[in-house]
């Protein structure tokens, strides 16, 4: 059973970082975008509670145990459980909505020396080719592949992010379009987020705890989340509900969100673009892959706590395949943690992998067709981290194609 739904913002959003709100320091706070695994899945099982009708202040041994039968403890679900978002959306012009992605790191563009002001021209960093002796290398002698497009001139990556459409040519092996120069002038402020979300400052004051009286010095400001009418975050759960769960749970209702405890409202996700369900099934991908050794990219959909993330080690689907990870083009990692409200305590401050960052994997071996069930088992997965933080969402990749090959 797959429920899929989306969260509404109706006031500004603000996700972390795990630290206090900077009043009286840095005075100045950012968002994280999009929200972390943690705050995502607190939502849905928040809301699910609810619709049960439990109380979530109950402290007591019981309380804490009917919640835990109904959703899972702080650090797991229940078993067969899986969770995937959020995904930010918004709705097109045929009522359909429309996900949003991370632009794939392997995705660049060429500088415009003469016009500045001009939108970027995409283009695809390749693996290069360059003399053994000259292969990059770490200092474990891992042999590094470098990638970039050194006839384009001076490059670097697109950034921002992609619809459905877009990322679905990128997966493909080809591009995305390029912006107007209209859109472009529109866009270039606020690059780092999607289209329909902006950054909205809003001042606050820190107060004294015993007297709720402002504390002197303790003004700050903090870069909040201001969705669009109509667009939020979307999202799905693969699971059986247990009874005392409403079946429609998902699809009505609100919860506090973010760290100011702002409103968001369940609705369910009716209609999605075609292009969002392609990149979702992996329709792109060959029914066979005839070239007995060729590379692809894994693209990180979704954040996720991976070991050892400049050479980690890909499980094959197959046996009689081998995946070889030859380069990493990695975002710099985003420190997360949260807040369990079932504990009372802060989780632990972990270093996570963004969305956005992709590997080149070198696939040999096996037959045409085993090669191509390789890319359609791994596609949708999350192969890199702990079966445990999977089931929340973490670490989901999408295969993308090279055309070259």
């Amino acid at each position: 059973m797959t429920i899929a739904f989306e969260v509404l913002p109706r006031e500004p959003l603000y996700f972390g970082p795990p630290a206090s709100l900077p009043a009286g320091d840095t005075h100045h706070g950012r968002s994280l975008f999009p929200p972390p695994v943690s705050a995502w899945q607190g939502l849905v099982r928040t809301r699910l509670l609810e619709a049960a009708g439990l109380d979530l202040q109950d402290r007591s041994r019981q309380g804490r145990e009917a919640r835990a039968a109904l959703v899972g403890g702080p650090d797991e679900l229940p078993p067969r459980w899986r969770l995937e978002g959020p995904v930010p959306f918004v709705p097109g012009a045929d009522g359909r909505a429309e996900g949003w992605f991370p632009t794939p790191l392997w995705v660049h563009q060429a500088k415009d020396d003469v016009d500045p002001d001009a939108p970027p021209r995409p283009l695809v960093a390749e693996p290069l080719r360059v003399p053994e002796v000259n292969a990059m290398q770490s200092d474990l002698s891992w042999q590094l592949v470098p990638v970039g497009a050194p006839k384009a001139g001076r490059t670097s990556p697109l950034g921002g992010w992609l619809g459905a459409g877009d990322l679905l040519r990128v997966l493909g092996g080809g591009l995305p379009a390029q912006l107007s120069r209209e859109a472009w002038a529109d866009r270039r402020t606020h690059w780092d987020l999607p289209p329909f979300v902006h950054w909205e400052t809003r001042p606050g004051l820190a107060l004294e705890g015993n007297t709720g009286t402002a504390r002197e010095g303790m003004l700050y400001f903090v870069r909040t989340l201001r969705f669009s009418p109509g667009s939020g975050l979307a999202g799905w759960i693969h699971g059986l509900l247990p009874e005392g769960i409403p079946a429609d749970a998902l699809h009505e209702g609100t919860v506090s969100a973010g760290r100011k405890a702002r409103p968001v409202m369940f609705a369910p996700l009716d209609l999605r673009s075609r292009a969002w369900d392609e990149v979702r099934a992996g329709a792109y991908l060959p029914p066979k892959v005839p070239r007995e050794s060729c590379d692809f990219w894994l693209y990180l959909a979704s954040a996720g706590r991976i070991e050892v993330p400049v050479r980690p080690t890909i499980p094959s689907p197959e046996p009689d395949v081998v995946l070889e990870v030859r380069a990493a083009l990695l975002h710099k990692p985003v420190w997360q943690g949260g807040f369990s409200i079932e504990t009372g305590r802060a989780r632990p401050n972990s270093p996570f992998v963004p969305a956005g960052s992709a590997w080149l994997v070198r696939m040999s071996g096996g037959t045409p067709e085993q090669r191509a069930r390789v890319l359609a088992e791994l596609h949708g997965t999350s192969p890199l981290v702990a079966p445990s933080r999977a089931a929340f969402g973490e670490g989901r990749m999408f295969v993308g194609l090279i055309s070259t090959q």
